[in-house]
């Protein structure tokens, strides 16, 4: 009965995690293209992914390395770059708090930006899922959607001209992350009112832009739920 309930939430995790694959297989791509072109040789490219699968840390350490930054500067730069992964851990390890040893590490591993927000707006509102099964399910899925990214860039890098950007593999990434969780009117209307302010305030120096649009979202977010609250206790 365990093992079926395991089976049952890998197949839930790996379900769940599909939509995020498009924009994971072109970045992996992009990182493997990014690589070469950095220096990084095959089975370089390759084993990093497979031993640190940390998308945004790589990105950072083989920027670092093609300006001629040292090893050790590189890695504790990547190394930086993954510390919010300490606090992803501090809110998953409750979940986990009667699993061996072993599978929480596994757990950690596999674990992600995407994984995380899945499995945590998975566990808010599924009380019975198996939650080791899901959080596996899924990882593992990314984990080698991911490898085989790396693998098609190696493999089609020569083939992809310089000019061609590939730089919305990111953003795709977060947009399939969040249009499950924009249920209600507010949530949306502050989706729309971020991504709008985000691009008109695009030109603004060192990512302000960013700063507004995220600003005005949770303000207008506010006030539409606010508003909406009013409309329903006010009296007919």
């Amino acid at each position: 009965m365990q093992a079926r309930r395991v089976r049952a939430g890998m197949m839930e995790g790996a379900q769940a995690i599909l939509p995020v694959l498009l924009g994971v297989v072109p970045f992996g791509v992009t990182f493997a293209v990014l690589a070469m072109a950095a220096g990084v040789d095959t089975w370089g490219i390759m084993a990093m992914s497979a031993l640190a699968f940390a998308g945004a840390s790589q990105l950072v350490v083989v920027d670092l390395l093609s300006q001629g930054a040292p090893m050790l500067l590189a890695l504790v730069a990547g190394l930086t770059v993954n510390l919010r992964l300490l606090m992803y851990s501090a809110s998953m390890a409750p979940h986990f708090a009667t699993t061996s040893m072993w599978w929480r590490a596994v757990v950690a591993f596999l674990m992600t930006d995407q994984s995380y927000a899945i499995c945590t707006i998975r566990y808010s509102r599924d009380s019975r899922l198996h939650r080791l099964g899901f959080a596996i399910g899924a990882s593992f899925v990314l984990y080698l959607s991911w490898l085989l990214g790396n693998a098609l860039g190696l493999a089609l890098g020569a083939l992809i001209p310089r000019h061609l950007s590939m730089d919305f593999a990111i953003p795709v990434t977060f947009m399939a992350l969040i249009a499950p969780t924009l249920k209600d009117r507010p949530a949306r209307y502050a989706a729309l009112a971020a991504g709008v302010v985000s691009l008109l305030a695009n030109d603004l120096p060192k990512g302000f832009g960013l700063m507004v649009g995220a600003g005005c979202g949770i303000v207008v977010g506010m006030w539409s739920e606010h508003v909406l609250a009013k409309r329903t206790v006010s009296p007919r």
